[in-house]
């Protein structure tokens, strides 16, 4: 892997692997470091969002059915073997060892204690030394200039309360001609409009800013990336999210307004899905 972390992203990582190995959740990785990796540790490791997970012994069913969403993007990767890709906000890792296979170095930044313990579980059993996982989060990528040929961005953009922020750091972590792949939660609409939500949106606390696809569009255009092309608009909704023995008790379907398919629980507009692929200018 050419891609090395810069010294003071590792000195935060290492703190807050060292606050996780203190913590109640860290039982759990030092019961996984003496050999614990049963199906009773895996479910201790719920909620499992991405995935699923086929081990040799059973499957973990995750909440999200990831392939579907892996083969909306895969097909416009072209050829990335031997290629620095970072995953940003990677959960579990999922995405990360799909690009793997074809062939990249693949950084994940995920500040999830949880999604780091799951990605060290699954790690025991399809070890891979091309990809590495850091508690890091989306504001360090302001760190990395010109460090990766591609970014993955997916599940990340509407959380943070400054997306355009966050869109800037990452142009700015591409290579010369470097591709991100942004994947967000929008609304419907042939206008350019930014919906901001109440307290709660789709059950979720932390949703800050939803776009219409013309909205997405221009902001990538404002903040200097070319080559905008639209690969999806469309996803499954709970064929695609669903409750599961190894998710969270609620899911997709608890999010929809229970008389009205296109609001959410809340009334606000239903969760649209759009998938663009950017590049970097030189």
């Amino acid at each position: 892997m050419s891609f090395q972390l810069p010294k003071q992203l590792q000195i935060i990582h290492d703190e807050r692997l060292s606050q996780l190995m203190h913590s109640k959740q860290g039982e759990l990785l030092k019961a996984m470091m003496t050999g614990d990796y049963s199906r009773d540790m895996a479910l201790q490791l719920k909620p499992w969002r991405k995935g699923p997970f086929t081990l040799p012994e059973f499957t973990i069913d995750s909440e999200w059915v990831s392939e579907k969403k892996w083969q909306r993007l895969a097909p416009f990767l072209g050829r990335i073997e031997g290629r620095d890709f970072l995953d940003i906000g990677c959960g579990n890792g999922f995405y990360m060892r799909k690009l793997s296979a074809l062939g990249a170095h693949v950084t994940g930044f995920d500040p999830g204690p949880l999604n780091y313990l799951q990605w060290k579980y699954i790690e025991h059993f399809t070890p891979d030394e091309t990809q590495k996982l850091y508690l890091l989060g989306a504001e360090h990528t302001e760190q990395l200039s010109r460090s990766f040929d591609g970014i993955v961005y997916m599940g990340v953009f509407y959380h943070h309360r400054d997306p355009l922020a966050q869109l800037l750091h990452i142009r700015e972590a591409l290579k010369n001609k470097g591709t991100l792949y942004l994947e967000t939660i929008g609304i419907a609409g042939d206008d350019e409009r930014l919906y901001v939500p109440g307290e709660r949106y789709a059950g979720m606390p932390n949703v800050w800013m939803l776009p219409t696809l013309k909205s997405l569009i221009k902001i990538l255009e404002r903040l200097k990336f070319i080559e905008i092309e639209v690969l999806s608009t469309s996803w499954e909704g709970e064929e695609e999210q669903r409750s599961t023995e190894w998710s969270a008790p609620h899911s997709f379907k608890d999010a929809i307004h229970p008389t009205n398919p296109r609001l959410t629980i809340e009334g606000e507009p239903y969760p649209e899905r759009f998938l663009i692929k950017a590049s970097r200018m030189l």
